[in-house]
């Protein structure tokens, strides 16, 4: 569909015209809003619009998810109890969006540490998170970043 903020030269060189009763861009008399057979006989039944259905009614709002067993495992082993689950979301500059995994504040100088955990088998997305994690350790250097990996043999490595 063609932006309505084309301008009606651009639509008309592209084989389109606004409509005016949905006011997206169609090939002229295509719209499918509000038409009867009626109202367009040249379009093929095909093309148009069953009679409006009432929508179903909305789902329930999702829970928030909490930590699977690998961050649990990490904040057991070295976090403080008020560490925080996903709290912050970091906009970065290249236009993502980045979440740690933990975040702890220090209640006595008010520092931020912010946690990545991740597990021994690596998924696809490791290598996507880890460059948003530097991208922000980058953007926000006044933060103490930590990137954390599950060993096969339980272990943790820790790197800042």
């Amino acid at each position: 569909m063609a932006r309505a903020s084309m301008t009606g030269q651009q639509l008309a060189d592209m084989g389109l015209v606004e409509c005016p009763i949905c006011r997206h861009a169609h090939k002229p008399g295509a719209c499918r809003a509000a038409r009867t057979p009626a109202e367009a006989p040249d379009l093929p039944a095909a093309t148009l619009a069953a009679p409006a259905t009432p929508k179903p009614a909305r789902k329930a709002p999702r829970r928030p998810r909490g930590p699977n067993a690998t961050e649990r495992a990490y904040r057991d082993a070295y976090l403080t109890p008020d560490a925080r689950f996903e709290p912050l979301t970091f906009r970065l500059a290249n236009g993502h969006r980045y979440t740690p995994d933990w975040v702890e504040v220090d209640a006595l100088t008010g520092a931020i540490a912010c946690h990545e955990v991740k597990g021994a088998y690596r998924l696809p997305s490791h290598g996507r998170a880890r460059l948003a994690w530097d991208q922000a350790r980058v953007e926000w250097p006044s933060i103490d970043w930590a990137w954390a990996e599950r060993q096969e043999d339980g272990t943790w490595r820790v790197g800042r």
